[in-house]
């Protein structure tokens, strides 16, 4: 599991039949402020950034953010491609995903926002293209929280503890970035 704030999250975890002793990478990010990296996670991993030098995340007050306006993108290793990630959208932008089965920056599947719709989407790369587009229609608020559970072929989704979908996705099965 991957969690960017704690949260009692025992039910979710309980029904995904995943072991909250199988947690293999928390963030809070409660470290120092960084303009040029992520750093460390709270469980000891490094984020790695995957696009570009240029394009940057950081801390700022114990949050992540996106420290220019290119497209930013850090990784982490969940260490299985079985699990939980979970973010809290602390303030919402035009554009911003959580990316889970991560191959490489060009094969990923990707929940969030677009600038053009505002709403949730859930999204397959592959070969950098955009293969699989798919509407959630909710629109996510400042301080929501997303959830994503990958297990097998089975992508479920949910948004402040409402299940959206469940999606059966076969890219990246083996995939432990997130």
């Amino acid at each position: 599991e991957l969690y960017g704030y704690p949260s009692n999250r025992l039910a979710l975890l309980a029904g995904a039949a995943i072991s909250q002793r199988n947690v293999s990478v928390i963030d809070t990010f409660t470290r120092a402020d960084a303009a040029t990296t992520l750093g460390t996670s709270t469980s000891g991993t490094a984020w790695t950034a995957i696009a570009g030098p240029t394009n940057v995340l950081g801390i700022s007050g114990n949050k992540c953010y996106n420290v220019t306006t290119g497209n930013c993108r850090s990784t982490i290793d969940a260490g299985t491609p079985d699990h939980i990630s979970s973010i809290r959208i602390d303030t919402k932008s035009a554009e911003m995903y959580l990316m889970v089965r991560c191959v490489d920056t060009s094969n990923y599947v990707r929940i969030g926002v677009t600038s053009s719709v505002g709403q949730l989407k859930f999204q397959r790369i592959t070969g950098g293209a955009v293969v699989v587009d798919t509407l959630l229609n909710i629109t996510p608020q400042d301080g929501d929280d997303l959830t994503v559970r990958c297990v097998g072929g089975q992508i479920t989704i949910w948004l402040n503890d409402v299940l959206l979908a469940t999606i059966t996705e076969t890219q990246g099965l083996t995939a432990t970035l997130v």
